[in-house]
């Protein structure tokens, strides 16, 4: 299992929230007969695997103790429900989203937050550690290699600057070279970037043969009162943007788990085959009933074909779904369909993806601020070699000065406690 959709379609697993079928807000509760269904389908289970754990928090490793618990209810005094887990990743990884990294200590959580305490205390029953060393995606490119090892522990000198700008510096992305450019993610750290980007990228596709379609969400509830207004909701609050610009052959992303087996999951990237409307609708403007795409890295049954440039191309009809969430007192309701632009995309929508080619901004929302020290060692790790690397220009002192070891202390500090126990656990076995 894993955290996320991405994660889990890479080991052929489920994600956490799927698998013991918890809601996204920690909610615990499930009828008595799903309960049921639960332990029929688990009681043979007594290994858990747990990948890309960075990105596990506090209280999500407690709620999924409390689920283990309930599914081995003869066990259920035991963490876990007794059954063994085991956790897979690196701490220098991204951290959880909206909760606290399993290892951050916090003396006052206990009365501000009992599941982060609770969740803090489980992580602490870990006490058998393995360490891999072989490096997988960067085995062809040694140097690549000792430099993300530099940059993940600190240890950023003059040497992995000058390495870092002579192998892949780009003064700007439109100077890229337009065989790099094709293929290629653009990696940033905020929203507004990636929508930048991926806006300028549409608008060269553009033509009077293929016109941007923009397909305005539905909104209802408390949100219809809102749209237009200066208060409206934003995407995150429902996940779904409120207005989405496609043409064929866009790039984009889905944003929604639909099959984590087949790679239809939060992450999963696509180009636009088509778009399809009922009869006498065919406006720009016009709601169509379905959305084709060609996925990367589909694996299912064959759902639909186009034929393109005398090829035949295997699609996905992506229809429109609808989220619901109450928030400060108003409902929240918006239908549209589960996609966005992707030749953009956030470095946390990159965490356990292989790219083949990247654009790395060190900066930020075009300042001169750069990026936490954490994602953009995860964006430039996305990639094999320094050949499928670009970054854009950064000042010396900033760069040495964000892969000081003091930026990444709390990790470290967890590292060379995982390290001691995997050196007890190696002296022990002799």
């Amino acid at each position: 299992m894993a955290s996320t959709g991405v994660a889990a379609f890479n080991i052929a697993g489920e994600t956490l929230h799927s698998a013991l079928k918890l809601n996204v807000n920690f909610s615990a509760g499930v009828g008595k007969k799903s309960l049921m269904e639960m332990q029929e389908q688990w009681k043979d289970v007594r290994y858990i695997f747990i990948d890309e754990f960075s990105m596990l928090g506090q209280r999500l490793l407690r709620k999924v103790d409390a689920r283990l618990r309930e599914l081995f209810p003869e066990h259920s005094k035991q963490s876990f429900g007794g059954r063994s887990v085991i956790l897979i990743g690196d701490v220098f990884q991204l951290p959880p989203v909206l909760d606290t990294q399993l290892y951050v200590y916090n003396p006052n959580q206990k009365k501000h937050d009992i599941l982060k305490s609770e969740g803090y205390k489980l992580y602490m029953e870990f006490k058998k550690v393995v360490h891999l060393t072989e490096q997988v995606r960067q085995a062809n490119d040694t140097e690549f290699a000792q430099l993300l090892d530099k940059l993940r522990e600190g240890k950023a000198d003059e040497a992995c600057w000058n390495s870092l700008m002579n192998n892949c510096r780009v003064y700007a992305p439109d100077l890229l070279p337009e065989g790099f450019q094709s293929g290629c993610t653009f990696l940033y750290h905020t929203n507004e970037d990636v929508r930048n980007r991926n806006y300028m990228l549409l608008g060269k596709m553009v033509s009077e043969l293929n016109p941007v379609r923009q397909i305005n969400a539905i909104c209802k509830g408390d949100e219809a009162k809102l749209c237009g207004k200066k208060k409206e909701h934003k995407k995150s609050d429902t996940n779904l943007e409120k207005r989405l610009y496609l043409c064929i052959g866009a790039r984009v992303m889905l944003t929604r788990n639909l099959s984590v087996r087949n790679g239809l999951v939060n992450g999963s990237v696509g180009t636009v085959r088509g778009i399809c409307y009922a009869p006498g609708r065919q406006s720009p403007k016009d709601w169509p009933d379905c959305i084709w795409v060609e996925f990367d890295n589909y694996s299912g049954p064959a759902m639909g074909a186009i034929v393109q440039d005398n090829r035949a191309i295997r699609v996905v009809p992506i229809l429109s779904v609808t989220n619901e969430k109450f928030k400060g007192g108003a409902q929240l309701s918006r239908q549209q369909f589960p996609l966005r632009l992707a030749w953009a995309s956030t470095i946390h929508k990159s965490q356990g993806l292989t790219i083949p080619k990247a654009y790395v901004a060190f900066s930020k929302g075009g300042a001169r601020k750069a990026i936490p020290a954490g994602l953009f060692y995860t964006a430039v790790s996305r990639v094999r070699a320094f050949a499928d690397l670009r970054v854009s220009s950064c000042d010396y002192n900033n760069f040495v000065s964000l892969f000081s070891a003091q930026k990444v202390q709390t990790q470290l500090h967890e590292q060379k406690r995982l390290l001691r126990m995997c050196s007890s656990a190696n002296s022990d076995s002799r």
